[in-house]
């Protein structure tokens, strides 16, 4: 699920933050998430906004899946520290409409 959100993600940001920084972003959120989570450790970041070995079938589930959601919250940690957080919330309402109109509320 998180792969495929990156993808999402890289598909709609990438044109508007550039290849090369959406990748250094995704790279930098993959550290931050591996200090909490350290089944991410082999776990890395490749260009195109891929996540390899997240598939991995040696990886525990439920964990892998926390340390998955975590990369997805430090990238948009990151993304609000960059833009803001207004920018944000309209960058993301294609990807999340219901909980960003949640937050709105």
């Amino acid at each position: 699920m998180a792969q495929q959100l990156i993808a999402r993600l890289y598909r709609d940001l990438a044109q508007l933050l550039g290849r090369l920084a959406f990748d250094a972003l995704l790279e930098r959120s993959l550290m931050l998430a591996r200090c909490a989570h350290p089944i991410l450790e082999r776990v890395c970041a490749s260009p195109r906004g891929m996540l390899m070995g997240l598939d991995a079938p040696s990886l525990d589930g439920p964990v892998l899946r926390e340390g998955a959601v975590a990369i997805v919250c430090q990238f948009v940690e990151l993304l609000v520290v960059l833009v803001g957080e207004d920018l944000v919330v309209i960058l993301l309402h294609d990807l999340w409409p219901i909980a960003t109109e949640q937050d709105q509320e």
